[in-house]
């Protein structure tokens, strides 16, 4: 945010992307750590030490997960923003329609969901009309 403040657009853009690219692909890992380990105690075969440990994993796989998409869709909005302003808007509606498609809808224009639907519609030359 520092670096965006300064003007230091794209700075704050490379570091906003591994925040998303970094995030996005622990969500896709944990969903496939999560299905391997939900299979395997479902199946039956392990001895009760071995399905303590897949509770305990799988817990933390779900305590981790809404941090990790809360993270993806943060940094997606600002990625979608930093393009907005770079005038690269087919990358940034890109992003600000995941942001749009993912956050908890909200009409509160502080939300991250009604910044990015009026970034979104801005790009698309659409502004005000819904």
């Amino acid at each position: 945010m520092d670096r965006l403040k300064q003007g230091r657009s794209g700075e704050a853009l490379k570091l906003f992307q591994a925040v998303y690219d970094d995030a996005k692909t622990g969500l896709a890992a944990m969903d496939c750590v999560k299905k391997g380990y939900t299979t395997l105690a479902d199946e039956g075969t392990l001895d009760q030490n071995a399905k303590e440990d897949l509770f305990i994993k799988l817990q933390r796989i779900t305590f981790l997960r809404p941090l990790y998409a809360r993270y993806r869709v943060e940094s997606a909005y600002y990625i979608g923003s930093i393009l907005a302003k770079l005038k690269d808007n087919e990358q940034a509606r890109k992003y600000l329609l995941e942001v749009c498609q993912t956050a908890p809808v909200s009409l509160d224009p502080e939300s991250l969901w009604a910044k990015a639907k009026t970034l979104l519609l801005e790009t698309l030359y659409l502004q005000g009309e819904f």
